[in-house]
């Protein structure tokens, strides 16, 4: 009997100290995806570590970002295509989970869509499906979609992983919305700016003339 507790609470000890190096090394992996958010790295580059980065959390075969635009959802990044440089239209294949997490604001996760009406027209291949909403406080900016061939691959702990890196996303989408107005801004500072350095040179071009003629 002493010798089962003891490697009992051998055991109870050692997997403690697994759940929090695991929670340590995922902690470290969140951190490092704000450290992306906050660089100066354009959109696609930004997009493309935080895909990386939360590859190493949740296991997928299929990636992809849905940003809203115009009142409907737009695929913008897909993996292994990375930003897209025409964006494209809601299809028929997962459109309507995407419509529902984008309505309620909640998680939609098929466990097997084989066996789920709502997985209906569906690649084959997405046995599990995962559609998160990005949101950014209170306002929508989009969904992250992730699928796998295995089924049950999404459950209560996945989910609330992919939450945490979907706010990274929107928070990325929402920092570029930011910048777009201010490098327009920029532009066009720079364009008024070699207007006046011309305006300048021509002004020294005539004082020089009516310097000479005065002469």
């Amino acid at each position: 009997m002493a010798v089962a507790f003891v490697l009992v609470f051998a055991g109870l000890l050692l997997k403690r100290i697994l759940e929090e190096a695991v929670a340590a090394e995922e902690l470290n992996k969140i951190h490092a995806m704000e450290q992306v958010v906050a660089s100066d790295a354009n959109l696609a580059e930004s997009l493309r570590q935080l895909e990386r980065l939360a590859n190493r959390l949740v296991d997928w075969n299929g990636f992809r970002i849905w940003r809203l635009s115009g009142g409907s959802l737009r695929l913008i990044y897909r993996a292994g295509e990375g930003l897209l440089a025409e964006p494209r239209e809601n299809g028929a294949s997962g459109g309507r989970l995407r419509d529902t997490a984008m309505s309620t604001g909640e998680s939609v996760v098929i466990s097997d869509a084989a066996r789920d009406a709502r997985a209906r027209g569906i690649d084959p291949s997405a046995v599990s499906i995962a559609v998160v909403p990005l949101r950014f406080g209170d306002r929508p900016i989009g969904v992250v979609e992730l699928d796998h061939h295995k089924r049950g691959t999404y459950g209560p702990k996945e989910i609330a992983l992919v939450a945490r890196f979907a706010n990274q996303l929107a928070t990325a989408l929402h920092i570029q919305d930011l910048r777009q107005p201010l490098l327009a801004a920029l532009a066009r500072v720079e364009t008024q700016l070699d207007t006046l350095n011309d305006s300048a040179r021509a002004l020294r071009s005539g004082a020089e003339v009516v310097a000479q003629n005065a002469a």
